[in-house]
């Protein structure tokens, strides 16, 4: 099947089909979706002409791999301050950075970049590790000796590798709330309730955990811990079921800023008072958090630099095909109003 019939079918433009599939421009989400979907269904992909079309092969050019789980939204927020860093890196020797986007839910999706992965000018590749495509991925990376580093702390094949120490970053806060004579806090960490993130996310919250009760110096029984989601609505429930449960705290501790957000606006809506009556920490530092009221106070997983790490890393590995890469940055604690 080629690309006019493809498209045909879909009822959208050609052209709409290629960008979908280069990733060169933007594409609606629903769009490319619903494209992936009907090729994985019909069993449609570029054929080597097409993905050559589809990509700039002027120049050397860098792939980027996205893993994007339908209810991980929050991935947004570190994808794009962590291609800025590792962009940055491969302007100064003028080559192009290609971002591709991977679900989980639509696993034939991986056939279709294959192609282009294994192009001759694509030097090297850096890949997220959220995605249950990697393993494949990296069968095939191998088999063609392409150089890829992956990025964050699911490493099971002891691939090259940065990744940032989230369980540091768990017991600065812990540090952070003993310091200041805080000695009734709550952790609020999310549950994916999704089986095939269980390997991903586990280890990342436990870290958070055991971080966490290192620096305050406290056990298990001394936190009162509260599960389920990562949303902005979770975050304004789990304040809700403080409340309503009479629990005696002074200090939150949330999994990422998205929940810290949801809890800051379910406080102020019921006369708690932030920081008086509770200080309360995020995690992750995205963007929207230096905007909340109060501004809050959260840990920066150092996007930019994870970024430019990886691609330090991947450069070292084209050139020196000897070299490793094994780094694991220091996340920093940004205190803010909320604390």
């Amino acid at each position: 099947m080629d690309i006019r019939t493809f498209a045909k079918i879909l009822d959208i433009s050609e052209s709409t089909v290629s960008r979908a599939f280069s990733g060169k421009s933007p594409v609606r989400h629903e769009t490319k979706r619903r494209i992936f979907q009907k090729a994985a269904e019909l069993g449609y992909r570029p054929n080597g002409h097409l993905a050559s079309n589809n990509l700039p092969f002027a120049r050397e050019q860098i792939v980027v791999i996205h893993p994007l789980p339908g209810i991980r939204l929050g991935l947004d927020f570190f994808f794009s301050e962590m291609y800025e860093g590792i962009n940055a890196v491969f302007q100064t020797v003028g080559w192009q950075v290609s971002p591709h986007l991977l679900f989980n839910d639509i696993p034939l999706l991986g056939d279709f970049y294959y192609d282009v992965f294994k192009a001759a000018n694509i030097h090297g590749i850096i890949c997220g590790c959220d995605t249950d495509l990697y393993p494949d991925l990296k069968k095939r990376l191998d088999c063609w000796a392409k150089p890829f580093v992956l990025v964050g702390n699911h490493n099971p094949h002891g691939a090259d590798n940065v990744r940032v120490d989230i369980e540091a970053g768990g017991r600065m806060v812990g540090e952070y709330f003993r310091r200041i004579g805080r000695r009734r806090p709550v952790v609020v960490l999310g549950d994916y309730k999704r089986e095939c993130l269980d390997d991903i996310e586990r280890p990342l919250a436990r870290g958070k955990e055991r971080g966490f009760l290192d620096g305050m110096k406290a056990g298990r029984e001394e936190v009162v811990w509260i599960r389920g989601g990562y949303s902005y609505a979770d975050g304004f429930a789990s304040c809700l079921k403080l409340l309503q449960a009479g629990a005696s705290f002074d200090c939150v501790f949330c999994g990422n800023d998205i929940l810290a957000t949801g809890f800051l606006a379910a406080a102020h809506a019921h006369g708690l008072k932030v920081p008086e009556d509770v200080v309360v920490f995020g995690f992750d530092n995205v963007e929207v958090s230096q905007f909340t009221v109060p501004a809050l106070s959260t840990v920066d997983l150092q996007r930019r630099e994870v970024g430019r790490a990886a691609a330090a890393g991947l450069l070292d590995l084209i050139r020196h095909k000897e070299s490793r890469v094994n780094l694991t940055l220091k996340p920093q604690l940004i205190l803010r109003e909320s604390a």
